[in-house]
C-alpha cells in the first residue's frame, strides 16, 4: 500500500480465483487525564520511530496494537477536527450508519460491543472463504436485499463472521481515505490539516470536556496510522459478479476507486449479517430508506425498539413529516436520558435536524416513560 500526500494508492493482491481479491475507552477505569497522557506518550513515540506517510515504525505499531485492541470499533466513525476555531466533522466511510445516525450510549450499553481485536484476530483468511460460500446460499443471499430480521439464520449464515468481514472492509478503506484527509496540505500555512489542527488544539479548546474532544483528534490519527498498517496487504472476496475478467498479480487503485469497488461487497455482507440477527450487525447496519423494506423495520421495532425510534427520528423524512419524526425522537430521548442523564433535549434533537419548537405541543410527553403504551397509539410507523 502506498500513501501519498494528496492521494492514496492502495495495493490489492489479486489471487487466481474467480472472485478472491486479495473516546469510549476500552479501559473503563481509566480517567480522561490518564487517557490523554497515554495518547501523548504514544504520539511522541510514533513521531520518533516513524516517517509518516511512508513508514510506521514497528515499535509504534506494537504499542498502538496494545492500545487499540480493546477499543470499541464504533469510536472510529465520527471524527471531529478543530481548525481556526471551526468544528468540522468527517464521517465518510463505506458504512454510513454514523452519517445518518451517530453512535451513542444506547449502542454501547447493549452489553459486549465489537472491539478491534474481534476484527483483526488472525482469522481473515477463513472469512474470505466463509463470505464467498455463505453469500451464495439461497436462504442467506435473499437477506442482502430485503426482509425481516431472522435470528434463526444467524448460525447458518455465519452472521458474526460476515459482520467482522464487512467491518474489516470498512476499516481498511475508511482509514486510508481518512489518512488522505489528515495529510491534505493547507497551502496558506504550509501544514497538513492534521498538523494545523493539532497545533491549535489546546490553545483553542479550553473547557475540560472540549479538551477531551480535542484529544480525540490525536486518538483518531493514531488509530488511522494503526489501521493502515493492519491493512497494508488488503485482501477481499468480491461478493458481486466482477465487471471484467479477473486478473492476477498486484493491482493498484486510488482509494476512491477501491471504495467504489468494495462498497457492494461490504453492503451485502453487512445486510446478510444484520437480517440474520447478529446484534453487532443490527446496531451497525445502515438501511436508510423506509418505504423499500417495511418488514425489516417492523422486525427491528420488535427486537430493538430504541434503535428503531432513533432511526425513525433521523431518516423518517422519506415517509414521516417533521412532527412525527419529532415524536419518535422524544420517545427515544426518554430512554437515552436514563443512560446519559446529562444529555440536553436541544442537543439530542439537533442530531436529527430537529428543534424544540418542533415538539412545542408535546412537551408534556416528557413525563411518559419509554415503554408507556400511549406511545403506540400516538406514533406513526412505516408499515402502516
Amino acid at each position: 500500500m502506498t500513501i501519498g500526500q494528496t492521494q492514496i494508492a492502495v495495493t490489492v493482491l489479486l489471487l487466481a480465483s474467480s472472485h478472491l481479491f486479495t473516546l469510549s475507552s476500552g479501559n473503563a477505569s481509566e480517567t480522561l487525564a490518564e487517557k490523554i497522557t497515554r495518547l501523548q506518550q504514544l504520539e511522541e513515540h510514533c513521531e520518533k520511530v516513524s516517517a509518516v506517510p511512508l513508514r510506521v515504525g514497528e515499535s509504534c505499531t506494537a504499542q498502538l496494537t496494545d492500545y487499540f485492541n480493546a477499543e470499541p470499533i464504533w469510536n472510529m466513525d465520527t471524527l471531529i477536527v478543530y481548525v481556526d476555531g471551526k468544528r468540522t466533522m468527517h464521517t465518510r466511510s463505506l458504512n454510513e450508519r454514523a452519517f445518518f445516525l451517530r453512535f451513542s450510549a444506547a449502542d454501547f450499553s447493549m452489553g459486549e460491543v465489537p472491539r478491534w481485536r474481534d476484527v483483526f484476530d488472525g482469522r481473515h483468511e477463513r472469512r474470505l472463504a466463509v463470505a464467498s460460500i455463505v453469500s451464495k446460499k439461497p436462504e442467506c443471499e435473499h437477506l442482502s436485499k430485503r426482509g425481516a430480521i431472522s435470528q434463526e439464520l444467524a448460525s447458518r449464515c455465519e452472521a458474526r463472521e460476515l459482520f467482522k468481514y464487512a467491518t474489516y472492509l470498512n476499516a481498511c478503506t475508511t482509514s486510508n481515505e481518512r489518512m488522505m484527509f489528515f495529510l491534505e496540505p493547507i497551502v496558506q500555512v504550509g501544514l497538513s490539516r492534521y498538523a494545523l489542527a493539532r497545533k491549535n488544539m489546546l490553545t483553542q479548546i479550553a473547557a475540560s470536556e472540549e479538551r477531551g474532544n480535542g484529544w480525540q483528534l490525536v486518538e483518531k490519527y493514531l488509530l488511522t496510522l494503526w489501521l493502515t498498517e493492519q491493512c497494508k496487504m488488503f485482501r477481499f472476496t468480491q461478493l458481486t459478479e466482477p465487471d471484467s475478467q479477473p486478473r492476477t498479480g498486484v493491482v493498484t487503485y486510488t482509494i476512491q476507486e477501491l471504495m467504489e469497488r468494495v462498497r457492494p461487497t461490504h453492503d451485502i455482507a453487512m445486510s446478510i449479517a444484520a437480517r440474520a440477527g447478529d446484534p453487532w450487525a443490527i446496531q451497525s447496519y445502515c438501511q436508510n430508506e423506509l418505504h423499500t423494506d417495511p418488514s425489516y423495520w417492523k422486525s427491528l421495532f420488535e427486537l430493538n425498539p430504541l434503535l428503531f425510534h432513533r432511526w425513525m427520528a433521523g431518516i423518517g423524512y422519506s415517509t414521516l413529516n417533521k412532527e412525527d419524526r419529532a415524536l419518535h425522537a422524544l420517545n427515544a430521548y426518554s430512554a437515552e436520558k436514563q443512560l446519559s442523564p446529562s444529555i440536553e433535549l436541544d442537543d439530542y434533537l439537533s442530531q436529527f435536524h430537529l428543534k424544540t419548537e418542533d415538539i412545542d405541543g408535546a412537551m408534556n410527553l416528557l413525563d411518559w416513560s419509554f415503554t408507556d403504551e400511549r406511545w403506540r397509539n400516538l406514533l406513526k410507523y412505516p408499515w402502516e
